[in-house]
């Protein structure tokens, strides 16, 4: 993993929000291990204490166990936790934010398809 800070907010959540996509993208397995916080600190040149808050966040939100005397551990069934969570969010939020700013800017729907259809095909 590697990871360029900014300041939009704490580096905590950053880091969190980057185990997240670690783990969603298959770089990050459920049932293994993340490195602890000695190493974790290393590799991003953090403070303990500000990795020590992220997997409190990620042990909050039921993402990470702790397994005593082994580590940190990612639970099962979490892939597919994120998943759908950010599912919602997207369909939910960010797609709604599309259309409202489509409506905004008076791009039709028929548009809208057309540019997601040319956008797909570019990605795939």
């Amino acid at each position: 993993m590697t990871l360029q800070f900014n300041t939009d907010k704490p580096i905590f959540l950053q880091l969190a929000e980057e185990i997240r996509q670690s783990i969603l993208n298959g770089n990050l397995k459920e049932g293994e291990f993340i490195p602890s916080v000695r190493k974790l600190s290393s590799q991003f040149e953090l403070n303990p204490i500000t990795v020590m808050n992220t997997i409190k966040t990620l042990v909050e939100e039921g993402i990470l166990d702790k397994k005593r005397g082994l580590g940190m551990q990612i639970k099962v069934g979490t892939f597919n936790k994120l998943k759908e969570e950010r599912k919602n969010k997207f369909l939910n939020k960010d797609l709604v934010n599309v259309i409202k700013n489509a409506n905004l800017l008076g791009i039709s729907l028929s548009d809208l398809k057309k540019q997601i259809s040319i956008i797909s095909k570019e990605i795939k």
